[in-house]
């Protein structure tokens, strides 16, 4: 006769009812521990499992630039390398290309304030290769994206539900866009996801309609395009590699000059999108793993204490004719139901969770950041829910199994009979304590591996970027075209501006700079030193440049070594003059000074001829140095910094600028001012981003910190389980023991005799843990070896004081039990019995 579950579910649900202390603290250690591991598992999902948003997404490939000896093994495309690419293959059905970043920007007039619209181009064919069906409209058309075509733009959902008001007649409508007419052709469906570094744009124009003009169009050596396509039928990707090769090479021997060695590559799209997230999601994850395999441990430990106390009940229906089978299948069900309810309260908690990990995974970086695959907040999957509901059922079967087997063995009826249960208090305390040992040795291995990435982080922070953060205020500019085509319009806008804003109260110091350091953007090229004999291109020698104007250095506190700064006089009729930086000028010219040494930037020495490609003149690119800096980190806090040049504004101007204040007092206060000071120049301009450079400065350090903080925390939560673990393993051993503790205190033995013999039994089983915890630890060291900045795996400091600190913690747990058995009253443990 098959039993009905309600019989054995209803005396579980009675039982748990009767102790809600027991039922509410196993139910909360394992929502918390089961919520951050469905969050964790869903973040991981949508990141590295769940296939893109596009069709046969498994066969998209980038194609990349290779470059030997750089230190950027992947580049974009130029668009001569691009259209070679796409008209000699035979191994790709499709081939698209596009370029976005976040210095493409239009200023949209027309409405009641100036905005800034971020934009990208695309090829005609990108939008149907990513399977994007518009929402309004259709996408571009081949006669749309040839040189002189119309203007015409697809417009994002965001920018058409907020600047166009949703309008359903916005398909036909013309935006002004940089002082020119465009028309809207198309809007995309909200689901669409592709570039998103720094931000989604907002509008798409054909790639023949690029701004930049033959600059990029026709100069095979401006890399600047990502490119991707689908793989043709029953090609693979091995075959294609081969191919693109193949194809390289060619182009390297046709064109020696731009193309010297270099080549091409392919990788699938999927494993760029979710390069940059795995290794902290994957860290993460293993770190709650463990934080789950304590709270299990901590819920079978407490099971084990609960059953214990319910011996003598189990041994009475074991006498009554309860079987064996019913006995477990009783325990495990309350295993179940604990396990059930932690999943049902860690579902709530995953979801909020989610926007905590969020914050640790990294943004956009290399040279093409696109399709943030955590961008979307989507309600919780099919198979986050089967991983939840999966993960709460293991869970509950490793924390009840034993317990369950080890109650409803054989021999309980006897034990009754007998009055005696001392041989199950000895196994059950056995048990227990072979959990605390996994406890602490789980939470050890946690313990340093925060430990190391807070040492890391702090010396992350040791960090001299270069500059002085404190005090600066920024401000990010994207001029308008149209209106700011020539040089000295530039130049003069960036004059007025520094002028009124350098003479604002509690300014000491003004300046502008093309891009600002850890703002994402960059830029590099090879150069050519005065005297050298003409040759080809040399990537090992790529030099990161950029334009300043007078006061940037003071106003951003970077230190001169050598020579003068950027001064007025470097106007552009004034000699083309240049700073380095302190790695470019050792790397150029070791144990020389390099003031008054002369360089040539390949990208200036570009000439575009009315009638052919591009060539090179290095004669007329020369630059003298004139000062030396101390090196800034420009990118990022780690690694170290890159040869770096800068020019004059006025000999360089660019649309894209920032605004750069130094303030005797909080800079935040004049970001009101920054704007009034662009308002009063043109009415017309809008500001982008204003930000002061200690906020940059914390959000470079913000996924390091957030994960350090979050392992922290899983490694405090653990060690907490871990010690109310060691805890209740000695109270109950006290308890157990209390006969024994008083015919030793009666036949003469001392309270610190009694003291020591606990605390000696606690800290055998914290040794134990210790030493497993540190054999973990090392293991766990080199996993987040690619994690670590300027700490080694094995770092000693960690592994001294973070197994001391625990071991100390542990000790604290022990201590109370052991205060106890040391004030036993020999006569009452002995009346007891």
């Amino acid at each position: 006769m098959i039993a009905n579950p309600m019989e054995d579910l209803r005396p579980v649900v009675r039982a748990l009812r009767r102790s809600p202390g027991f039922a509410v603290t196993a139910i909360l250690v394992l929502s918390l521990a089961l919520g951050a591991n469905t969050a964790l598992f869903d973040t991981l999902y949508r990141a590295l499992a769940r296939p893109l948003p596009y069709p046969a997404a498994g066969r998209l490939m980038l194609v990349w630039e290779t470059v030997p000896r750089s230190e950027w093994p992947e580049l974009p495309l130029s668009f001569p390398n691009y259209t070679d690419l796409r008209d000699q293959n035979g191994v790709f059905e499709d081939l698209a290309a596009w370029h976005g970043s976040g210095e493409l920007s239009f200023t949209l007039t027309g409405a009641v304030v100036p905005r800034s619209v971020p934009y990208a181009m695309a090829s005609a064919n990108l939008f149907g290769l990513l399977g994007a069906v518009p929402a309004l409209g259709r996408t571009f058309v081949p006669e749309e994206d040839r040189p002189g075509g119309p203007r015409v733009l697809v417009v994002s959902h965001r920018f058409w539900s907020e600047a166009l008001g949703a309008d359903p007649a916005a398909v036909g409508r013309t935006l002004t866009l940089d002082g020119e007419p465009y028309q809207v052709v198309g809007v995309l469906p909200a689901s669409f996801r592709f570039v998103n570094h720094p931000a989604e744009p907002d509008v798409w124009i054909p790639l023949a309609l690029d701004p930049g003009g033959r600059g990029r169009m026709f100069a095979r050596p401006v890399k600047y395009l990502g490119v991707v396509g689908r793989l043709g039928p029953g090609v693979t990707p091995g075959q294609a590699a081969t191919e693109v090769v193949q194809i390289g090479q060619r182009l390297s021997q046709s064109y020696p000059v731009p193309n010297p060695g270099w080549g091409f590559s392919i990788e699938p799209l999927a494993e760029h999108v979710s390069g940059l997230l795995r290794p902290s999601l994957l860290l993460l994850q293993g770190a709650m793993l463990l934080v789950l395999l304590v709270a299990c441990a901590n819920l079978a430990s407490l099971l084990a204490a609960r059953g214990n106390a319910r011996r003598h009940e189990l041994a009475v229906r074991s006498a009554l004719g309860a079987s064996r089978g019913r006995l477990a299948r009783q325990l495990l069900l309350e295993a179940a139901v604990l396990g059930f309810a932690g999943a049902a309260g860690g579902l709530v908690l995953a979801v909020w969770g989610r926007d905590l990990i969020r914050a640790v995974a990294p943004g956009g970086g290399g040279p093409l950041a696109f399709l943030d695959p955590l961008g979307q907040v989507e309600p919780l999957g099919g198979v986050t829910l089967l991983f939840g509901g999966g993960l709460a059922l293991l869970a509950s079967l490793a924390a009840g199994v034993v317990p369950a087997l080890r109650l409803s063995r054989p021999g309980v009826g006897a034990a009754l009979r007998s009055g005696s249960a001392v041989t199950g208090r000895r196994d059950a305390g056995t048990f227990r304590a072979a959990l605390v040992v996994a406890e602490v040795a789980i939470s050890l291995i946690l313990l340093l591996g925060a430990g190391l990435l807070l040492r890391s982080l702090d010396r992350l922070r040791q960090v001299d970027p270069g500059f002085r953060a404190e005090g600066v205020l920024t401000a990010e500019l994207a001029l308008r075209r149209g209106k700011y085509d020539s040089g000295d319009r530039m130049t003069g806008l960036a004059s007025d501006l520094v002028t009124r804003l350098a003479a604002l109260p509690g300014v000491t110091a003004a300046g502008v700079v093309e891009q600002l350091p850890l703002s994402g953007r960059d830029q590099a090229t090879d150069i050519r030193l005065e005297g050298e004999a003409p040759s080809p291109f040399e990537s090992s020698r790529a030099v990161h440049y950029r334009s300043a104007g007078p006061g940037y250095f003071e106003a951003m506190g970077v230190r001169l070594l050598r020579g003068r700064l950027i001064q007025l006089q470097d106007g552009p009729q004034a000699s083309a003059v240049a700073v380095v930086n302190q790695t470019m000028a050792r790397r150029l010219w070791p144990g020389q000074d390099p003031i008054g040494r002369r360089v040539a930037l390949s990208v200036e020495a570009l000439v575009f001829d009315r009638d052919g490609p591009p060539r090179l003149d290095f004669a007329r690119a020369f630059r003298t140095v004139v000062g030396v800096v101390e090196d800034v980190h420009h990118n990022s806090l780690t690694g170290a910094a890159p040869p770096e040049m800068w020019v004059p504004y006025a000999q360089r101007p660019t649309r894209n600028l920032a605004i750069v204040l130094r303030t005797a007092g909080d800079p935040a206060i004049l970001a009101g001012a920054i704007r009034e000071a662009v308002t009063a120049v043109d009415p017309d301009q809008p500001v982008g981003l204003i930000s002061t450079m200690s906020d940059r400065v914390g959000a470079s350090l913000a996924p390091p910190r957030t994960q350090a903080g979050l392992v922290g925390f899983f490694a405090l939560t653990a060690l907490l389980l871990a010690v109310v673990g060691l805890y209740g393993v000695l109270a109950t051993l006290v308890a157990e023991r209390q006969r024994e503790i008083g015919l030793r205190l009666a036949l003469g033995a001392t309270s610190a005799r009694v003291l020591r013999l606990v605390l000696r039994e606690g800290g055998r089983l914290i040794s134990i843990g210790v030493l497993l915890g540190l054999l973990g630890g090392l293991v766990a060291g080199r996993l987040l070896a690619r994690l670590l900045y300027g700490v080694n795996s094995t770092d000693p400091v960690t592994f001294l004081l973070v197994p001391l600190v625990l071991a100390l913690a542990a000790l604290a747990a022990c201590w109370i039990p052991a205060r106890r058995a040391a004030r036993v009253d020999p006569m009452t443990a002995l009346r007891a019995e």
